[in-house]
């Protein structure tokens, strides 16, 4: 909702609205406001300042440095606001724990005042840029702004907080004592933020994601995360400042996995060897280690979402090694309604009764004959790589047909397009209630695409969603094959090319004439078309993202 145009605006809200509903439906109506459009609506006059100014202060994004430093003074002047902090997401660098060479790199330090400082240079070559040495007076009240730069120069330059700066950040964090969701992205995280993380005592959802961990002695304190509130918790690409660092470190943020009230985890890591020796099996917490600096961490018992990647998984020999930490984890969530497994390997067949509440799975193609034994799942997620052929796939897809289970959801995340896909999709699974086939490469043709309807998706009644679109980020054709206006390319603009769209039309035309039941249709990455009924019309609106269980 945009409330910049004022005759709308009176329309929206009539002036004999304002009494006759209670401050309490208008924070309601306020809280599906996106933060932008609150900002106006605050402004607009002095009720809306007093309903909504709580409801934007909830959420607190701090990702560029000159935004923190200029909203700082704001919440030293309203200290009341921090009780209403529900949400944040940090993410700026501190200067002196991470600096890039100044000698090939250009590096803006904002400092606590507001302030600009530059770092370095670019010269020579096809970039040349220099900027003006700080003057000591604010970059706000100079009225300039960080200047655009060329994607060149963008690649080499880079904005930094203070020291001070980024000091005042985690002590104003520290104030946000009814925090329920924080989020730390690509940015340096402190020693002390573990003491900050206890000090959040609603604390709900914690994200680490593209994080530098911290050099922390060996007689830091010692955190207990059992008694952590927190039943979300994401670890993702966490890294040392020094790479060589002793490995006892990924322990202090890693065991926050030990949090008894763990229900969703989303773990993300560069090789699994790291966690190896990380975790204690249930029955055997009370057996010390033999090595103080390497302690091990309870298995987290009671999750219900768990997403687990690795993005080098250990070989020996050529042969990729099971994942220790994926077993354990497996083996010992009874509850595991969701699960998705990204470049870990298991290394053996799970017993049919480990997961017997699975509903949700996503795996790769040669691994599902290990992990697909309960006979519960519901949405099944198949990621197929080069390697898989489509006669492997075929083969695959059979085998999952004749486990009979109660499948309404398949997603296939191709590498490729193939026609015959479809065909076999359709023939094995009749009673789809939901069908997602996404591409990297590759491009279904016009005809194959209206066609699809009576040829395909009429065997299959209860289909109510479908997508067949490439993914987004990916080359227009294949090697060696010339583009051709035939095919449905992701990186194409919709609004500015209308051939698109009125294929689109013509799909949604065809598939309704044999999908009577189908009410949402997704043909390109920026695209899902909707309605409500047989009756209704179809809408287009953005995706808020790819709607299987997994994105």
């Amino acid at each position: 909702m945009s409330l910049e145009d004022k005759d709308d605006a009176c329309l929206l809200v009539p002036p004999h609205a304002m009494p006759l509903f209670p401050p309490e439906i208008w924070t309601r109506i306020l809280s599906y406001v996106d933060g932008a459009s609150l900002f106006s609506v605050v402004q607009s006059c002095r009720a809306f300042y007093a309903i909504g100014i709580r409801e934007l202060c909830s959420q607190v994004a701090w990702v560029k440095p000159l935004s923190v430093a200029r909203s700082l003074p704001f919440w030293d002047a309203n200290p009341h606001f921090a009780l209403t902090v529900r949400r944040v997401k940090l993410s700026i660098w501190d200067f002196d724990h991470l600096t890039p060479d100044p000698t090939r790199t250009l590096v803006q330090v904002v400092n606590l005042d507001g302030s600009v400082r530059t770092v370095g240079s670019l010269t020579g070559g096809p970039v040349s840029l220099r900027l003006p040495e700080d003057d000591g007076v604010p970059f706000r009240e100079r009225g300039l702004a960080l200047p655009r730069l060329s994607p060149e120069v963008r690649r080499t330059h880079v904005v930094r907080a203070d020291h001070e700066l980024y000091l005042a950040t985690l002590d104003k964090l520290r104030t946000f004592v009814g925090l329920r969701s924080l989020c730390l992205s690509h940015t340096s995280l402190p020693p002390a933020m573990l003491d900050i993380i206890h000090g959040l005592p609603q604390l709900r959802e914690l994200a680490l994601e593209r994080c530098i961990i911290p050099e922390i002695s060996a007689t830091a304190t010692q955190f207990d995360h059992s008694t952590l509130g927190i039943t979300d918790l994401v670890l993702r690409d966490l890294r040392y400042k020094n790479q060589w660092y002793h490995p006892r470190t990924p322990q202090q943020f890693y065991s926050l996995m030990s949090a008894r009230g763990l229900r969703r985890l989303r773990l993300q890591l560069e090789q699994d060897g790291v966690l190896r020796n990380f975790f204690t099996p249930p029955g055997e917490e009370t057996t010390a280690a033999s090595n103080e600096a390497h302690r091990r961490t309870a298995v987290p018992t009671g999750l219900v979402e768990l997403e687990y990647e690795v993005r080098f998984p250990a070989r020996v020999r050529g042969t990729t090694r099971p994942s220790v930490v994926l077993h354990l984890l497996l083996t010992h969530s009874p509850n595991l309604a969701k699960l998705s497994i990204v470049g870990g390997y298991f290394g053996e067949r799970i017993l049919p009764d480990a997961l017997p509440c699975l509903r949700e799975l996503r795996v790769r193609a040669q691994d599902l004959k290990s992990v697909l034994t309960a006979p519960s799942v519901q949405a099944l997620w198949v990621d197929c790589d080069d390697q898989a052929k489509i006669g492997a796939i075929s083969k695959v897809l059979e085998h999952v047909q004749g486990l009979q289970l109660p499948l309404q959801s398949l997603t296939l995340n191709l590498q490729g397009w193939e026609d015959e896909l479809i065909h076999a999709v359709t023939v094995l699974f009749p009673g789809l209630r939901r069908l997602d086939m996404v591409y990297l490469r590759g491009h279904p043709s016009e005809d194959t695409l209206v066609s699809m309807g009576h040829r395909f998706l009429a065997r299959m009644p209860f289909l109510e969603a479908t997508s067949v679109f490439r993914l987004k980020h990916t080359q227009s054709h294949l090697p060696g094959e010339e583009a051709s206006t035939s095919h449905v390319h992701a990186d194409d603009d919709l609004n500015a090319d209308p051939s698109l769209e009125a294929l689109h039309h013509s799909v949604l035309l065809s598939w309704t004439k044999h999908c009577p039941n189908l009410r949402c249709v997704q043909l390109h990455h920026s695209r899902v078309w909707r309605r409500a009924d047989e009756q209704d019309v179809w809408v287009a609106r953005e995706p808020d993202v790819l709607s299987a269980f997994f994105a």
